[in-house]
């Protein structure tokens, strides 16, 4: 039996998702929320400065096992996008998410285009 309690954050999460790949032929694949999840438990702070977001994507780029940090983004962007929502949307989210009706992540894409985070969040209390 290997015990992984002294390892960090990044590398405990980083040996779950290879152990969630390997299991995923058994498995339902992680849902787009779950990605989010698992993002949102890295970053490092709510307002990142360049060096943090730096330091961010090169996390997840190692836990998702993506080498290129481009392609990276280019995969990732709208579920690091949903990361970075304030607590109190993703509060919302989550909710909404954990109700009978499942939202896609295409839905997501078009919301995360409003600018304004209370237009966000009036979206997101009519479902």
């Amino acid at each position: 039996m290997n015990i992984y309690s002294a390892l960090s954050t990044c590398t405990a999460l980083t040996v779950g998702w290879q152990h969630n790949v390997c299991l995923q032929e058994k498995q339902q694949p992680l849902s787009f929320i779950d990605k989010v999840r698992l993002m949102r438990q890295v970053r490092p702070s709510m307002h990142m400065s360049p060096t943090d977001m730096k330091a961010w994507k090169e996390a997840l780029s190692s836990i998702f096992h993506v080498k290129d940090i481009r392609r990276f983004q280019n995969s990732y962007g709208l579920h690091m996008k949903m990361a970075q929502l304030e607590q109190r949307v993703w509060a919302i989210v989550e909710e909404v998410s954990g109700g009978a009706v499942k939202i896609s992540e295409k839905f997501f894409r078009p919301l995360l285009k409003i600018q304004s985070t209370e237009d966000i969040e009036s979206c997101l209390n009519i479902l």
